[in-house]
């Protein structure tokens, strides 16, 4: 009120009553027909329901940045409209790769530039048969690998949004290192076929 008085600007603020409820208070000087000024007019809107909000939203994310600071997977957001692509910071472990190379716009071409050739138009493919059809479960393995071409093993879960008229319009998921997992497959796969050639080669003594 003083200032407002003081330099005959309005003002504003926020403000919580008794009941814990919030207001923006504004005071502006009141001019008469003759431009003087004859007093103050207070005025008070309700915002709590804004507050509230403002409040589960820096909670909810507040969740997930824990979430996402405790998973040993990449979180992955991509704007399918835009084309933007998020990657949480175990991208660079993961591809043993310095912040730099996604300081900036990330996009789902480049995301495509990173999956190994043999595997990158069969990843292309699943991915917009998933989005055509609405699947219930996105779930690909494939190889990725960073500017040294070092490849690992992930596999790609995620879930769609689709607007009303049935246009995916985001994807969200998760990149999980699994290249231990495939080489262990691969090394018992190598195991069976040198004892099935093992065991042909006895068969034929």
């Amino acid at each position: 009120l003083r200032e407002t008085l003081r330099t005959l600007r309005p003002s504003e603020r926020e403000i919580r009553s008794t009941d814990d409820r919030w207001y923006i208070a504004r005071i502006a000087p009141y001019r008469t027909v003759e431009d003087k000024i004859d007093g103050v007019v207070f005025t008070f809107v309700d915002i709590t329901e804004r507050r509230n909000t403002e409040h589960y939203l820096r909670q909810a994310h507040e969740r997930f940045e824990l979430a996402v600071e405790g998973s040993r997977d990449v979180i992955w957001d991509w704007n399918i409209i835009t084309g933007d692509v998020y990657f949480s910071d175990r991208i660079y472990e993961l591809l043993n790769e310095n912040e730099q190379r996604f300081a900036h716009e990330f996009n789902w071409l480049a995301w495509q530039a990173l999956i190994h050739p043999q595997d990158r138009d069969r990843v292309v493919r699943e991915t917009q048969h998933y989005l055509e059809t609405r699947d219930k479960v996105y779930n690909v393995d494939y190889r990725i690998g960073g500017k040294e071409r070092t490849y690992r093993w992930v596999n790609s879960r995620g879930q769609a949004i689709w607007d009303p008229s049935g246009k995916p319009t985001r994807m969200a998921g998760s990149l999980t290192d699994i290249s231990e997992r495939k080489k262990l497959d691969e090394d018992l796969i190598a195991s069976d076929r040198r004892k099935d050639e093992f065991l042909a080669m006895l068969s034929h003594e």
